[in-house]
C-alpha cells in the first residue's frame, strides 16, 4: 500500500460512443421534448504517468465523418478501435484478447501482456439533435479577421517559398561590395562573407539574380538602386586566393551585351556558389588625369585601411591607384594628403597578406618589388599615435599586427548576471567581442568599462553542462585564457556564456573571508529561516554562532539559550563543530544551527545516554529533513519517551501519530527493527553508528503540478 504519494488511477474504464440518459433524467423533463441522445465526439488523452506523460486530442469534427487524431503539429486518421480500446486504460491486455484481471503484473508480462498508461482525460459529447448546429461547416464569417489576415499570411509566404525552391535553379545570388561598406568592415579582407560565424556581417548588397540577366542590364540596375553618382565605375569579381583571402581579381568586361550573369560567375570565380563583386567607383576624368600623368603605366588598385590606437578600431579607408615603379613612400604621401595630415607625417604601413601574416612594409621599396596586384590590401598606422602615453596598453592592441590577431581570435561572449539586482541596480545580459586570448584581468577591465564598474568588485563564472553555473567562481589568479573560460573541456555550445556579479568589496577583501550559509532549526528541528553571512576565514564557530544569535528569535522555553552549528552526514548524522575550530577548516558552507535543549545541558553521563535521530519515508535510504540528538533516559518505557521526542520535534497530535519509530544497527542488522511502546530504549546496547530512525512523510511537501481547470 503506498501512502501520501500522488499516483495516476490506470483502472480500465470504459465509455461508449453513445449514450442515452433518458434514464437518468426525470419523466416530466423528458415527456415531449426531443431525444436525450448524446455522440461522442470528442476525446482528450493522457498518455504516462504522474511524473510525466503527453496529451493529444481525437476529434470527430461532423456527423459522418472519420475520427481525427491531433498530436501537437500532426493530424492522423484514426479507427473507432484507436478512439475506444486504446484508451480505456486498465488491466493488460493478453494475446488472446483476455483481461489479466487475476495475474499479477510479473505473471501477465511472462505470458506477453502489456500494461498501457494511455487514458481517457475527459469526454465530449454532442445531443444527437444537435449535431447538425453544434458542427456546421464553417465559413470565413465564423474566423475572426485577424486569423484570417494571418492564415492569407501564412498561405502566401509559403507559397512563394515554394516558387522560389522550384525555380532556384534559375537564379544565383550576387553580393556587392561598396565603398561606403568596406569603410564599415572591420575584419580581414573587403567583407565578412562568411554567414555561419557569430560576428556581426558586413552590410552588403545582395541580390537574387536570374542567371539568364545580362551583365549589363544588372549593372544598370545596380547602380541605380545604389545611387551612384556620376562617374565610371567597375564591377570587379572576388576569388578566393590559396593563402585563404577572397581578394578582387578582375573587373567584368564591359564589351559583350550577351554576357550573362551565370557566364560571369562560372568564368570568372569558378568555384564560387555566389557572385561575390567590388563596386569601383572612380571620379570623373581621374582615369584620364592618371593617362596623362603616368602615361605607360597601368594603374594597381590598392585598398587601404586605417589602424586607430586611441580607438581601437581597424576600418576600411579607400581604393588608390599606385603603379609597380612607385614607391611605399608614394602611398603615405597619398594617404597624408587624403587624410589631411601635415605633409611629412610619418606612417607605418603594413601588408595584409593572410590573417597570420601582416607585415611591415619597407617604404623605400617599389610595388613591384613588394609583390603588390590589383585587390592587395595595405594598412597604417600613424607614428606619432604608437607614442601615446596616455592610452593603456595592457588591455588595447597598440600595432596593427596585434589588432590583426585579435582579429582571428575574436569572440563575441555573452554575460549574464548571476543575480538580477543589486541593490537599486537592474542588471541585464549584454555582449562583448573581445580575445580568445584574453586572460582573467583583461577580461574584467573590459566589463567593468560595459557596467561603469570596478573591474575588482567583479566576480565571473563559467557555465556547467546544462548552461548554468556550476562550480566555484573563476580565480581572478586564473591561467586560463577566455577560450578556456567560455569553454570548459566537457562542453561544446555555438555560444560562449560567462555569469557575472557585482560585489561590494573588492576581490582581494573578499579572497580572505567566506561565506557561510545558516539554516536555523530553533529547538524543534524545524527549518525556520536561513541566513548567509560574510565573515573572515579566520572566524571561528563561536564567531558564527555569535553572529547568528543578533538575527535570530530563541524559544521562550525548553531552551538554554546556547546556539551550536552542525553539519549533517549521510543525512543521519549530526557533525557538531566546536567553539574553537575555524571556518577556514571545513569544507562545507551549508551548515545548520539549532539552540541546545536544555535535556542535554542537564544530562546525566553515568545514566543517560545521547543518540542520533534521522527521518526516512518508508525506505531508510530515503532520509529527509534533519538529523538530531536526543536524551535516553533509564527506566523510561518508549510510550514516555514518544511525549519527550513530541515536544522535541515540535509536532501536533495528527502530524505524530503518523510517525514510525525504527531502531537502525547498521553494523548489527540490514533491516530497520520496529519499536514497541514497552520497549525501553536506555537498556539497548548502542553502537555508535546505532540510531532512531523516524519514518514520516517530510514536512514540507514537494511542489505539486496543478490540475488543469477546464471550464
Amino acid at each position: 500500500m503506498m501512502r501520501d504519494v500522488n499516483v495516476k488511477i490506470n483502472d480500465r474504464y470504459e465509455y461508449p460512443m453513445q449514450i442515452d440518459l433518458t434514464p437518468y433524467m426525470r419523466p416530466e423533463v423528458t415527456e415531449g421534448s426531443e431525444p436525450w441522445v448524446y455522440n461522442l465526439h470528442g476525446v482528450l488523452v493522457h498518455s504516462g504517468d504522474v511524473h510525466g506523460g503527453h496529451y493529444f486530442v481525437l476529434i470527430k469534427p461532423s456527423a459522418t465523418g472519420r475520427w481525427l487524431k491531433f498530436d501537437d503539429d500532426r493530424v492522423t486518421h484514426v479507427t473507432d478501435r484507436e478512439v475506444l480500446e486504446e484508451n480505456f486504460g486498465g488491466e493488460m491486455m493478453m494475446p488472446d484478447g483476455q483481461y489479466a484481471k487475476v495475474m499479477t503484473p510479473a505473471a501477465a508480462v511472462a505470458k506477453g501482456a502489456n500494461k498501457r498508461f494511455t487514458n481517457a482525460y475527459m469526454l465530449v459529447y454532442i445531443r444527437q439533435t444537435k449535431v447538425d448546429e453544434m458542427l456546421r461547416p464553417i465559413t470565413d464569417l465564423d474566423t475572426p479577421a485577424h486569423l484570417r489576415t494571418r492564415l492569407d499570411k501564412e498561405k502566401k509566404e509559403a507559397e512563394l517559398r515554394k516558387r522560389e525552391r522550384d525555380e532556384q535553379h534559375l537564379y544565383l545570388t550576387a553580393k556587392v561590395i561598396t565603398d561606403d561598406g568596406f569603410r564599415l568592415h572591420q575584419g580581414f579582407d573587403l567583407a565578412t562573407f562568411d554567414e555561419n560565424r557569430s560576428l556581426p556581417q558586413t552590410e552588403l548588397f545582395t541580390a537574387r539574380v536570374l542567371k539568364t540577366q545580362t551583365f549589363i542590364d544588372f549593372k544598370r540596375e545596380l547602380l541605380q538602386n545604389l545611387n551612384v553618382p556620376e562617374g565610371e565605375t567597375k564591377l570587379w569579381v572576388l576569388v578566393n586566393r590559396q593563402n585563404k583571402t577572397v581578394r578582387p581579381d578582375a573587373a567584368v568586361p564591359e564589351d559583350d551585351p550577351t554576357l550573362t550573369m551565370e557566364v560571369v560567375r562560372d568564368r570568372m570565380a569558378s568555384r564560387q556558389h555566389d557572385l561575390k563583386l567590388y563596386l569601383e567607383y572612380q571620379k570623373p576624368g581621374e582615369m584620364q588625369r592618371w593617362a596623362a600623368t603616368y602615361p605607360n603605366e597601368s594603374p594597381i588598385m590598392v585598398f587601404v585601411k586605417h589602424f586607430s590606437l586611441e580607438e581601437q578600431t581597424l576600418l576600411g579607408l579607400a581604393h588608390f591607384y599606385v603603379h609597380r615603379h612607385l614607391k611605399v613612400s608614394d602611398l603615405v604621401n597619398m594617404i597624408n594628403e587624403h587624410m589631411h595630415y601635415p605633409p611629412g607625417t610619418a606612417l607605418k604601413i603594413y601588408e595584409e597578406i593572410k590573417p597570420q601574416m601582416i607585415e611591415l612594409m619597407k617604404q623605400k621599396a617599389t610595388f613591384l618589388q613588394s609583390e603588390i596586384q590589383d585587390g592587395d590590401i595595405v594598412c597604417f598606422q600613424t607614428e606619432m599615435s604608437e607614442q601615446s602615453g596616455d592610452v593603456d596598453r595592457t588591455s588595447k592592441c597598440s600595432t596593427p599586427p596585434q589588432m590583426y590577431d585579435f582579429f582571428t581570435n575574436r569572440l563575441q561572449v555573452y554575460f549574464k548576471p548571476r543575480f538580477e539586482e543589486h541593490g537599486e541596480l537592474k542588471l541585464t545580459d549584454f555582449d562583448l567581442t573581445l580575445s580568445k586570448k584574453m586572460n582573467y584581468e583583461t577580461m574584467a577591465q573590459k566589463v567593468a568599462e560595459h557596467l561603469e564598474w570596478d573591474p575588482l568588485k567583479l566576480r565571473f563564472w563559467s557555465p556547467g553542462p546544462n548552461g548554468q553555473i556550476k562550480g566555484p567562481a573563476i580565480r581572478r589568479t586564473s591561467p586560463s585564457a577566455l577560450s578556456e573560460m567560455v569553454q570548459p573541456n566537457y562542453q561544446t555550445s555555438p555560444t560562449s556564456v560567462i555569469f557575472y556579479e557585482l560585489l561590494d568589496i573588492s576581490l582581494q577583501e573578499l579572497e580572505t573571508k567566506k561565506t557561510v550559509k545558516i539554516t536555523w532549526m530553533g529547538i524543534h528541528n524545524k527549518e525556520e529561516s536561513n541566513h548567509s553571512f560574510l565573515m573572515n576565514k579566520t572566524s571561528s564557530f563561536l564567531d558564527v554562532a555569535d553572529t547568528l544569535m543578533k538575527t535570530i528569535k530563541l524559544a521562550p522555553t525548553g531552551g538554554t539559550g546556547r546556539v551550536r552549528v552542525f553539519d549533517i552526514i549521510n543525512g543521519k548524522k549530526m557533525k557538531i563543530y566546536s567553539t574553537g575550530e575555524t571556518i577556514r577548516d571545513i569544507q562545507a558552507t551549508d551548515l545548520y544551527a539549532e539552540e541546545i535543549p536544555v535535556d542535554e545541558q542537564n544530562w546525566d553521563e553515568a545514566v543517560d545516554k545521547i543518540i542520533n535521530c534521522f527521518h526516512f519515508q518508508k525506505d531508510v535510504p530515503r532520509t529527509h529533513g534533519v538529523p538530531f540528538r536526543f536524551v535516553l533516559r533509564p527506566n523510561e518505557t518508549f510510550d514516555q519517551t514518544k511525549e519527550r521526542l513530541q515536544q522535541r520535534m515540535g509536532m501536533g497530535e495528527k502530524e505524530f501519530s503518523r510517525c514510525k519509530f525504527n531502531l537502525v544497527q547498521p553494523s548489527t542488522y540490514s533491516k530497520a527493527s520496529p519499536i514497541k511502546d514497552e520497549d525501553v530504549l536506555r537498556e539497548h546496547k548502542w553502537l555508535d553508528d546505532d540510531c532512531l530512525a523516524i519514518d514520516h512523510p517530510p514536512r514540507r511537501a514537494a511542489n505539486l503540478e496543478r490540475a488543469v481547470f477546464i471550464k
